[in-house]
């Protein structure tokens, strides 16, 4: 669905009702909305554009399951390449081979500098720490203003109109 065709439909459909209303201003808005829905294709534009979002809905939710296996596939490739590193390190270690070489990789074991272990926080000097600016707890704030409390330099905001569909 086009949405240069929606939109050249609704404005047709603006016009046509403009016109029905200067020529009978008195028109009862069910009749008005019967004749404009007889005499115009934006109706059928919509639901074809709903059910458009539906099926794209379906296929979304179907992609977002197929994502989960192959993450989860993923996850377990990364573990298998994990525990095979891990094998091949300790066998080599304890076995007291330093190097591999075939035609296609090289395997050596390597001495790298020990990672950093903080083992007393607060024995750390004042210079090691980054200051943190304050952050909004925005769950919290929300809760406050819904539960009626007054809250300066925050409001709730207007009421949003929102397309809701339904499937049966």
């Amino acid at each position: 669905m086009h949405y240069d065709t929606l939109e050249t439909e609704r404005i047709q459909y603006e016009d046509l009702k403009r016109r029905i209303l200067e020529a009978d201003p008195d028109i009862d808005t069910p009749t008005l909305a019967d004749t404009l829905e007889g005499a115009s294709n934006l109706h059928a534009i919509l639901a074809a554009t709903t059910r458009s979002i539906i099926d794209d809905q379906v296929t979304a939710a179907a992609l977002k399951l197929r994502l989960a296996d192959l993450q989860g596939r993923l996850s377990r490739l990364c573990q298998r390449v994990e525990r095979k590193r891990d094998l091949i390190l300790s066998t080599m270690e304890h076995c007291d081979i330093r190097q591999i070489r075939e035609p296609d990789f090289a395997v050596s074991l390597k001495t790298a500098a020990g990672g950093l272990q903080v083992t007393d926080e607060a024995a750390l000097p004042e210079w090691f720490w980054v200051p943190q600016p304050p952050k909004i707890d925005r769950a919290r704030l929300l809760a406050a203003l819904k539960a009626g409390e007054h809250v300066t330099g925050a409001a709730l905001g207007n009421p949003l109109v929102q397309l809701q569909i339904r499937t049966k």
